[in-house]
């Protein structure tokens, strides 16, 4: 914003109905998108991050937004050939989180493809802070806002991924 009217400016525009267009804008949907934040402090985020760079990115934002929260990651790994060439890449990004769910692989065009050992993954994210919720996004939303959104520890909720993630933040 800040940008948009130093160019307005600069250019000699109305400043005015830069302002006008600046109070309608909308940010991109499902980047950071705040979802819900409840009376405790525990913030909802939903965010289409899912290359480990991205997680990475998404979830040093996330801490650096509300550093005195628990930063929960929700993560659901799209396409089971990714999730195998960088298990690591997405472990060290995921350990950014001091809580994290990993819920089934969006497969999408590689329903053939036998699933990565879970266990294995959650053991390189972290053994006692992770955990494989092995259901659908109804019962994922339902674990984590019993286990993190009902307590009264204000946490920052980041639910990522590509393909079904969206309906796990719209539950919380």
């Amino acid at each position: 914003a800040v940008a948009v009217l130093t160019c307005a400016e600069v250019l000699g525009a109305d400043i005015e109905r830069v302002i006008q267009g600046l109070e309608r804008f909308e940010t991109a949907k499902r980047r950071m998108e705040t979802i819900k934040t409840y009376d405790n402090g525990t913030i909802i985020i939903n965010d289409y991050a899912h290359h480990h760079t991205q997680v990475a990115t998404t979830l040093t934002a996330a801490r650096e937004i509300n550093p005195d929260n628990q930063l929960v990651a929700v993560f659901e790994a799209h396409q089971i050939s990714r999730l195998e060439q960088h298990m690591q890449e997405y472990a060290e990004a995921l350990r950014l989180a001091d809580i994290v769910y990993i819920t089934p692989v969006f497969v999408g065009r590689e329903a053939h493809k036998e699933l990565p050992n879970m266990q294995e993954f959650l053991d390189m994210i972290c053994h006692d802070c992770a955990v494989f919720v092995d259901e659908g996004p109804d019962h994922v939303a339902s674990v984590v806002k019993s286990e993190v959104v009902d307590t009264t520890i204000p946490s920052t909720v980041v639910v990522m991924g590509a393909g079904q993630s969206h309906l796990i933040a719209k539950a919380l």
